[in-house]
C-alpha cells in the first residue's frame, strides 16, 4: 500500500477515531473503506467517457465530412491508453 497524508477538519477527525473505535477498526482502514465505497458509486453512475464515444460514435455528424466517429477515433487517439477520469 501506499502512504499518503491528508487534512481533516477537528470535527471530522474526532468522529472518525470515535467511528474506528466502535468499529474497533484502524482509522486508516474507515477511510480505505470509504474511497473505495465512493469508487464503485462513481464508476456505477459514470461510464468512462472512452465508452460513451465508443456507444455514441457515428451517431451524428460533426461538421461537413466529418462524422463523429472520426472525431472520436481522433479523441481516443489522443488521450493514448491511460484512463480518463471522468
Amino acid at each position: 500500500m501506499i502512504r499518503i497524508v491528508i487534512s481533516l477538519d477537528p470535527e471530522d477527525k474526532t468522529w472518525l477515531d470515535r467511528k474506528a473505535r466502535d468499529e474497533r477498526v484502524p482509522m486508516a482502514e474507515l477511510v480505505r473503506r470509504a474511497i473505495q465505497r465512493y469508487r464503485e458509486e462513481c464508476e456505477l453512475r459514470a461510464p468512462a467517457m472512452e465508452q460513451l464515444l465508443q456507444e455514441t460514435a457515428g451517431i451524428w455528424n460533426v461538421r461537413a465530412g466529418s462524422s463523429s466517429k472520426e472525431s472520436n477515433t481522433r479523441y481516443l487517439a489522443c488521450k493514448g491508453p491511460e484512463r480518463s477520469t471522468y
